[in-house]
């Protein structure tokens, strides 16, 4: 939705992705730096993008959650005169509590990587898999398996819904529908 000034773009990203993680967590997402043109800025969890620790309801399953979302903010086309805050990357990382990788969801088009297309990465834990005698195994964990654009609703409805991390809010299927329609409307 566009704003009126650039801060309000900010702004209404920052308000919609805490809504999101909200889901997950009470950590603060902090946008550093003043709503201003041009550059890209990056939202995470505060502190110094520390990882979040998630847990199941029953205490048995704890996994760790980064965040990292570049964006930038530009005058809209139509109407003239108003901002958005446009996202140009994205790294969520799945964690264990030796913070070794298990999945991790990338998109830099932007970046000095070959690889700009949105992509997932396995756990370095993930053995090579096997193709039968005579043949060489295909590492799994060093593939850019391709996934499309992966919005932060979506992370965050894998680990409430598959991964089974508690829930800090009781309709947290409402506000991942919600930000989900809104993702449909404003897709990059």
């Amino acid at each position: 939705m566009p704003a009126r000034n650039p801060e309000s773009a900010v702004g209404q990203l920052l308000a919609r992705t805490r809504t999101i993680v909200g889901c997950l967590t009470n950590r603060p997402v902090i946008a550093p730096r003043r709503g201003q043109l041009g550059g890209l800025r990056t939202l995470a969890f505060a502190p110094g993008d520390e990882p979040v620790r998630l847990r199941s309801d029953d205490g048995r399953r704890q996994v760790f959650l980064t965040m990292r979302i570049e964006f930038e903010v530009i005058a809209t086309q139509q109407p003239e005169g108003e901002f958005e805050a446009a996202i140009r990357s994205y790294w969520y990382r799945l964690l264990d509590r030796d913070d070794v990788e298990l999945l991790v969801w990338h998109w830099h088009p932007l970046g000095r990587s070959e690889v700009t297309h949105p992509h997932l990465h396995l756990s370095s834990r993930v053995p090579p898999l096997e193709l039968g005698r005579g043949l060489a195994s295909l590492p799994l964990a060093d593939l850019h398996v391709p996934t499309g654009h992966v919005e932060l609703s979506d992370i965050v409805r894998f680990l409430l819904a598959e991964v089974g991390v508690s829930p800090r809010r009781s309709d947290w299927q409402a506000v991942l529908d919600a930000a989900r329609v809104a993702d449909e409307t404003s897709a990059p």
